[in-house]
Parts: structure tokens; C-alpha cells; sequence
């Protein structure tokens, strides 16, 4: 980070704690206690008077979200991925763009949650209450492939209208969005967001495409649908009619859409044809630990297990459900990844630590597994997919480097952040989260790993989006009855 550039901010938030005590409190991976708005902000200066009230409070959290990124928890290397664009950089597109007082307030909470978007750092933006009934988006996806916008996947919810689904197939053409060409629409929208002003890379955009159309064209007059008009690799053309209403909630991890998992209950079943265990823990959070080791207790004549990761995400305690679900496969202390968290002297005088330091990063942090009492020592395949909100991204580095252990599926693409801090303020009740660390995998010879592949990957099919069969666990039953996966 600039720190020349960052210096307004630095004494912004020095001022701060003059004028208030601020503690912030550090979780690992998942959401976290956001803390009061009285203990985050008493006040705030702005370089400008706004004379309503309604400006001087979305400025007053603009800056706060700011305040906090960038001079408290910077981001690890000071830049976003390979845009290289660094965060002051995002900061000086958005700012003229929501102090603009005609933007409706949803707008202006639009933006900051594209601004944020744009830092390649999925598990930094506004919390769910702030962004609320404000991203509004398709239950469907596209990618973009040579200049044209194909369709990815859809929402589960689709199947209530069999004909959508018998006419929805992955690789079918956008043509258009309601009345207007999908492909020239894709290029105007983009060109009017932060996106074209920061990245040349349009497939960054694809993920908000549907959010960016009803933010810039339909949120003045709010539709309950919209149309869209895709196209056959024969030429045939259809329609489909979607609820703004079923998008919400659905974007996941990196953009990618998905199905909401809710909090599922554990599920341990005995497969007596095969003699395997099969567990799905339907959170992976502390309290589901229990249960693990009673299922692994009450069958021990099972030669092996199938462990469906699958569309579930870190719950409370998450760090340690991880480290008793590995420490169960191994026999010694085993290191499968590192947190390398960002140090300043305001962060730590923020978390009560009078040794500021002055170092930019603290020593990198192991992440050690050590074994536990109950053992199981026999094979295990490990289902995964990308319908996630957050990835478990320890629990399954640290399974996927283990011999006895298979990964079967498809993996989560971008760089794992964790550390995530909610934060309330005292503007109008938003929100907002920020990660605080990098964490890094490691292989078995303690080298970085930066992409995490499965052993046997299984593509996403038409079938599986109409809810037809699955794939993984067939292809995992087919391993186990001795066929080649």
C-alpha cells in the first residue's frame, strides 16, 4: 500500500482513538461478532460539509469502510491479483461516483458493494442486512467466451418450470436481456462500472453482469421480471421469464451462483453394499463434532468412508470441526497450511497490544494438525463442488494432502482470505466485513500450493443442474465397487 497516499486516513482513524476506545476482535474463517457501532466510530471528519444529514451519513460510512481496509487491514501484498490496481486506486473511482447526491441511497449501496467487489477479496463486503433487498440479480449465470455470453448454470429453484429446464442447456447464447442485445448491453454496462474504468479483463465482470442491468436500467421503475432470450448452437431462439426476487441470496464465493445450503443436520448413513460410511456434516462448525465421532464409533466395520463436503460452508468453531476431522486420518503433527496475517501499529493498538511494532508482517503463522484419539485408517473420498459460500478451504487442503485420501469433484477458483471482521457503524445501521489475512497451502514437500485441483474432476452437467442423478457420488460409488472413476 502507498503509504504517502494513505496518510489522510491514518490520521483520520488516529484522530479516532483519541476520541474513543476501539477493539476489535480477530476470528478465523466465517463471519464473526460484528462489533458496536459506539466502540468502532464516535465521530468522523469529512473533507467537505454536506448539509443534509442523508450525505453526511453515507459519506460517514464510505469513509469508514475505508478507514478500516485501508489503514487498518490492508489487504496482504497492497494490490488485487493480477489487475495489479492497488486499493487507492478503486478508492478514487468510487468516491466521486457516491457523493454524487442524486444517487438513490440502494445506488449508493450498490456501488460500494461493486467498489468492494473489486478488491478480487469475495469475503470482504457489506453484511447481509446492508445489502438486503439492494443486489439485485438472475437465478442464472453466464461466462464469457470469445465476445459472447453463455449460459454457466442456473438455480435449482428453475425446476418448478420443467419447460425452462428442458429448454436450459450449459453453452446456449445470450442474445438478449429483456428488448436489448445481450452483447452490446454487456459492453455499455461494464464501460459505465468501476469494472471498465479498473480491469481489462471482462470475465471479472461477468459475475455482476444481471446486479449491474438492474442497477443502472430497472432500479428507478423496479420490474418483478425480466426476460431472457438465449440461443441454440442450431440457431432455434427461447424465452424465459425470470423473478428478480429468486436471484437473492444466491451469489457465492467468487461470484459463482449457487444453491442456498441453509443449516443442514448431520447425516451419517451406513452403505451396505459397499460396507462404507457416508457423512455429510451439513455445517462444519464445532458443534457437529460429536456427532463425527459417534458416527465413526458406531460403524467400525466400515472399510472406508465418503465424506460430502458439498454445498455446505464453515460454521462456528470451524477451525477447530477441521482439525478433529484431519487429526482423525493422521499419526503425527502434521502442517498443511500458514496464515500470514498483515501487521501495522494501529492494528494492534486496535486489539489492545501495546507491542506496535513496526514490521509489516508478522511472523507467518503455521497451521498445525495434531492427531486425534479416535483413528480412522482407512480410505476416504472426499466430495467437493464450488456451491459455496465460503470454502473450507483448511479442511480441504489438509484432507486432499493425505495418502489415504481421494478428492472427487470440482474445485473453488481465487485466492483464500481469512480473518473476517463484521463491523457495525453508527450510519444508518450498515455493515460491512473485512478479511484480515492470507491463507496459504501446503504441499507435502511444505511448498506453497496456490491451486487446489481435485484428484478426479466431474465437469457439471445439464443432468445434474435439472437435478437428475449426481454425478460425484456415482463417481465415487464406481471407485469404490473397483471400476476407474
Amino acid at each position: 500500500m502507498d503509504r504517502q497516499a494513505g496518510k489522510t486516513t491514518w490520521l483520520l482513524i488516529l484522530f479516532l482513538l483519541s476520541a474513543a476506545t476501539v477493539l476489535l476482535t480477530w476470528h478465523g474463517s466465517g463471519e464473526g461478532e460484528p462489533a458496536s457501532p459506539e466502540a468502532v466510530f464516535s465521530e468522523l471528519i469529512y473533507p467537505r460539509t454536506w448539509e443534509s444529514d442523508e450525505m453526511a451519513s453515507r459519506m460517514g460510512f464510505f469513509h469508514s469502510v475505508w478507514g478500516i481496509v485501508e489503514g487498518v487491514y490492508p489487504q496482504i501484498d497492497g494490490t488485487l491479483d493480477e489487475d495489479d490496481l492497488a486499493w487507492k486506486q478503486v478508492k478514487a473511482v468510487y468516491e466521486p461516483v457516491v457523493s454524487d447526491e442524486t444517487l438513490l441511497e440502494t445506488g449508493f449501496l450498490f456501488r460500494v458493494e461493486e467498489m468492494l467487489s473489486l478488491l478480487d477479496d469475495p469475503l470482504t463486503g457489506l453484511d447481509a442486512g446492508t445489502i438486503e433487498d439492494v443486489y439485485m440479480t438472475l437465478p442464472v449465470s453466464v461466462r464469457y467466451e470469445e465476445g459472447r455470453l453463455l449460459l454457466d448454470r442456473y438455480s435449482g429453484v428453475l425446476r418448478s418450470a420443467p419447460d425452462y429446464v428442458e429448454l436450459l442447456e450449459r453453452g446456449d447464447r445470450l442474445v438478449r436481456i429483456d428488448a436489448l442485445l445481450a452483447e452490446p448491453l454487456f459492453v455499455n454496462l461494464r464501460a459505465d462500472s468501476g469494472y471498465g474504468a479498473l480491469t481489462e479483463r471482462p470475465e471479472r465482470f461477468v459475475p455482476h453482469l444481471f446486479a449491474v442491468y438492474y442497477d443502472r436500467r430497472l432500479r428507478t421503475r423496479p420490474p418483478q421480471q425480466s426476460s431472457l432470450t438465449f440461443e441454440k448452437r442450431n440457431g432455434v431462439r427461447y424465452t424465459i421469464w425470470l423473478d428478480w426476487v429468486d436471484g437473492q441470496g444466491l451469489r457465492g464465493f467468487a461470484g459463482v451462483l449457487i444453491e442456498p445450503a441453509g443449516d443442514e443436520a448431520f447425516r451419517a448413513q451406513w452403505l451396505e453394499e459397499q460396507n462404507i460410511l457416508f457423512i455429510r456434516p451439513g455445517r462444519f462448525s464445532q458443534d457437529r463434532i460429536a456427532q463425527w465421532q459417534s458416527a465413526l464409533a458406531t460403524h467400525p466395520q466400515a472399510r472406508g468412508m465418503i465424506l460430502d463436503l458439498r454445498g455446505q460452508d464453515p460454521g462456528p468453531g470451524y477451525a477447530t470441526f477441521s482439525q478433529v476431522v484431519i487429526g482423525t486420518l493422521i499419526t503425527e503433527d502434521t502442517t498443511t497450511g500458514r496464515i500470514n496475517q498483515r501487521n501495522s501499529p494501529l492494528k494492534r493498538r486496535l486489539q489492545g497490544d501495546d507491542e506496535a511494532g513496526t514490521e509489516d508482517f508478522w511472523s507467518l503463522r503455521p497451521w498445525v494438525v495434531r492427531p486425534a484419539e479416535q483413528r480412522f485408517d482407512r480410505p476416504v473420498m472426499v466430495l467437493t463442488d464450488d456451491d459455496v459460500l465460503v470454502p473450507p478451504t483448511e479442511l480441504v487442503w489438509g484432507l486432499s494432502r493425505l495418502d489415504q485420501v481421494v478428492v472427487i469433484g470440482r474445485s473453488w477458483s481465487g485466492v483464500h482470505r481469512s480473518g473476517r471482521i463484521a463491523v457495525s457503524t453508527p450510519f444508518s445501521d450498515w455493515g460491512f466485513g473485512v478479511t484480515t489475512a492470507l491463507w496459504e497451502s501446503l504441499g507435502p514437500d511444505g511448498q506453497v500450493e496456490t491451486a487446489f485441483l481435485p484428484d478426479v474432476y466431474v465437469p457439471l452437467t445439464d443432468a445434474e443442474l435439472r437435478g437428475q442423478g449426481d454425478p460425484v457420488m456415482e463417481t465415487a460409488l464406481r471407485w469404490w465397487d473397483g471400476q476407474s472413476p
